[in-house]
């Protein structure tokens, strides 16, 4: 694991991965790898938590994370990433495709 984000991560997501297996074990019939290995459970779930942990944690995402936490510990906000609504996105000229639809976008910077 490279960082302290990702220990704290990745075994939330092996976890729930894990989970998932223990009740739904008919997926792993359909688990067709090019060089399979002795424990199809355990090569599923290293497979989709690195993929996943690798998601989580690229740049645009851990600035979002970085963002939120230091919300929510009242710390001064130092990421590029800013919410607008619908309405703030068109009076800013940014995006014309909306169709009018109340949303809330999320632009990381």
């Amino acid at each position: 694991m490279s960082d302290d984000l990702e220990k704290i991560i990745r075994p939330i997501v092996e976890g729930q991965i894990r989970g998932f297996i223990k009740e739904h074990p008919s997926i792993l019939r359909g688990v067709d790898w090019y060089k399979p290995g002795k424990d199809k459970a355990l090569t599923l779930t290293g497979s989709l938590s690195k993929r996943i942990v690798r998601d989580l944690l690229s740049h645009a995402s851990r600035q979002r994370i970085e963002a939120a936490l230091a919300r929510s510990t009242g710390e001064p906000q130092t990421s590029a990433v800013e919410s607008w609504t619908a309405a703030e996105v068109a009076q800013r000229g940014i995006a014309t495709a909306l169709g009018g639809q109340p949303r809330t976008v999320i632009l990381a910077l």
